[in-house]
Parts: structure tokens; sequence; C-alpha cells
């Protein structure tokens, strides 16, 4: 009888052992990034954002991880822990759902040694709340604005840089001198990416002929138009909510009955998915910027383009190209800090640079993205590669 209990006493030791030594190993042999999406994430956009950080976290893995450590991808959604706490919540201090804390945060860190998160979520209340900065771990998000919290790296575009890509194009790539620019005036937004054009055009030497802001309800087309032709204005920059209130088809379509010849310069909203005959919006030979585009010829966007219609059966999205790119600059970040260490790794995002499927180079001083941006032209009804303006 004393044997067996022996026998059973050491085996539990060994056993015991065995198990910490290996959870240990496992532990300290991975890299774990948590994905936190929020109660107010649109799926549609969700979805690709997250499929290709897992495209890009398996190909790690295929080729050795980081450093020799395995890429542990953890998701967790806001919306698995809400319905619970929203009802604590309601009980104690009645509807306050904008002051939802990070739960799904919380669970990672209490179960995992996690090094960064992604995150994507319209309003990011965990962002705003779980504290971040505090516990020194970055966070990589399309969603965020970094603010004063220098552990947020915003992975999106930097859209009024729009603006200021767009006059590059046109007077270096293209080689005009006269253009005429038309924003809504109710929008900072619009206006500003307005104004970025202007200024860079004009400091490149060319020369904005008009510029016209407009209410989405008082614009005379005509008008704008023949004011246009008699300045002579080579191409038209139409900023991104001159698409709303049908204004951009009322002016392409008009610019056909009054002959007028030059080009037409607009976001990819014209496009949607990359087609180019939608509602009539495109002009033969105009141009449309994008962010992402599947006609860009580098390898590295053609291989991804094969890699993710192979993994998911679908082409990739701008969400989906985001996704991938926030995932390969926060691996080459790690792998360049040696560490998994959060403030080690804050400093290496700083400093690495990538050339990402999406346009994405590298963060600005602010933690803010810095972008390429992809330039479309129209041609026979079918988009056309024509070039990448980096910043």
């Amino acid at each position: 009888m004393k044997k067996l209990v022996l026998f059973l006493t050491l085996s539990v030791i060994v056993f015991s052992a065995v198990f910490v030594f290996y959870a240990h190993k496992n532990a300290t042999d991975k890299v774990v990034i948590g994905m936190l999406s929020g109660i107010n994430s649109d799926y549609r956009l969700l979805r690709p954002f997250r499929n290709g950080l897992r495209l890009a976290t398996e190909e790690w893995n295929a080729n050795g991880g980081i450093n020799g450590k395995r890429i542990s991808l953890i998701m967790a959604d806001e919306i698995e822990f809400y319905s619970w706490w929203r009802g604590l919540w309601d009980i104690l201090r009645g509807n306050i759902s904008e002051y939802y804390p990070g739960v799904a945060a919380s669970y990672l860190v209490r179960k995992h040694t996690v090094s960064a998160f992604f995150y994507y979520d319209a309003y990011h209340p965990t962002c705003a709340l779980f504290g971040f900065q505090e516990r020194g771990i970055p966070v990589i998000s399309p969603t965020i604005l970094v603010g004063e919290n220098d552990y947020f790296f915003n992975s999106r575009s930097n859209q009024p840089s729009w603006g200021i890509m767009g006059a590059r194009f046109v007077y270096e790539e293209l080689g005009l001198k006269k253009s005429a620019v038309i924003f809504d005036v109710s929008s900072d937004f619009d206006k500003n990416i307005a104004i970025d054009f202007q200024s860079k055009f004009e400091s490149l030497g060319g020369k904005v002929v008009l510029f016209e802001g407009f209410q989405p309800e008082a614009i005379n087309i005509e008008q704008f138009l023949k004011k246009t032709i008699n300045l002579e204005s080579e191409i038209i920059f139409l900023t991104p909510r001159s698409f709303r209130h049908d204004l951009a088809k009322g002016i392409i379509d008009k610019s056909r009955e009054l002959n007028y010849t030059g080009y037409f310069l607009g976001h990819g909203i014209w496009a949607y998915s990359n087609g180019v005959t939608v509602e009539g919006l495109t002009r033969e030979g105009s141009f449309y910027l994008l962010d992402f585009s599947r006609e860009n010829p580098r390898p590295e966007v053609q291989n991804f383009i094969n890699n993710y219609r192979r993994r998911y059966r679908v082409n990739p999205c701008l969400r989906a190209a985001e996704g991938y790119d926030a995932a390969n600059i926060l691996f080459e970040a790690i792998k360049n800090a040696g560490t998994i260490d959060g403030s080690g790794i804050k400093e290496a995002l700083m400093n690495t640079r990538i050339h990402g499927v999406a346009g994405l180079i590298g963060f600005d001083n602010n933690r803010n993205s810095r972008r390429a941006v992809d330039f479309i032209q129209v041609k026979k009804g079918e988009a056309i590669y024509r070039s990448t303006v980096f910043p």
C-alpha cells in the first residue's frame, strides 16, 4: 500500500513538473497578439480586416515566426462580453453603454501575455477606457485617433494627404499646369483636402484657376463648368464629398454637353469595388486615386491578392489589405525590437518601414500612417493602373 501511495505521489510530482515545463516553454516560445473588435463594428468591414491579419500571421509562421517564436493571434469580440455587462451597468447606473469598459481586453490580458493589440471599432470605447497607455501595450488600428496616447498607432490612410498627393500627380506625373478645384464648403474635411491640393499644386509651379466651394443644394453646375472652360483648366479636382448629392455625376454629364476636353481627378468612390462604370460617374481618360488597387503590378500586391483569393475564395478589399499591412508592420517591428516588451515594440514601430500592399510605409512622429497612393486611369471602360505616388 505504501509503495502504491509513493508511486502515485511521485507520478503526480513528475506529471506536474512536466506540465509546468511545457506550459512555460509554450508561453515563452510564442508571441501573443490580441485582436479586439468593438460593439460598434460593421462585420462587413471587420471580417476582411481580420482575414488580412490571419493571412499575414500564417505567412510569418510558415517562415519561422518572429525570431523563431510562433505568432499566436487571439480574437476577442466586445459583443461576446457585452450583453451581460450591459444588463449589469443598466441596473446599476442606467443606460450608459457609451462608457462600457474594455471587458474583452481585460480578459485577454488576464489569460495571456499579450504583447500588442489590433483593434477595430467605429467608436473605439475599449481604446478610450481600457488603459493601454498605463499598461504599456501598443495598439494598431485603422479606426482610432491617436491623440496624446503614444501607444496608439493609426494604420489607416491619412486622408487629408489626398490633396497633396493629387497635386503632385497632376503636376509631376501628368505635366498639367492649370487646375480647377471644387469642394463642399460645409465640410472641413473636404475644405482641407481642397486647400492642400491648391497649396501644393501652386508651390510646384501650377495654377489653380478656379477654387470653387459649393453648398450641396445651391450649385450651378453649368456656370461652374463654363468658368472652368473659359479659364482653360486642364483638369478638375473633385474632393470626396463632391460625389454626394449626385454632383459629380451631374458635372461629368454636363461636361460632355459643353464639350469640356480636360480631365477629372477624384477619389476611388468613383470605383467602389474597383469597377469603373458605376452610375456613369467616370469619364474616359480621367483619373481617380485609391489607397489600395488590385491593378497595382508590384509583386507584393499581386502575391497578396493571389494568396488571399486562394485562402478565402474572394478578392481582397481595402480593409483586408489594411489588416495585412498592419500585421506585417507590427511583426516586423517586434522582429527589429528583439523583445516582446510593449515599450520596446512601441519604439520599434516608430522606426520600422515596409512596402505595404495598401501603401503603408510607416508611421510619422504623431503615430499616424505614412502611405503611398495608387492612381488609376479609365481607359475603354476599364481601370488601368497609372502610377503610385509616395509621400
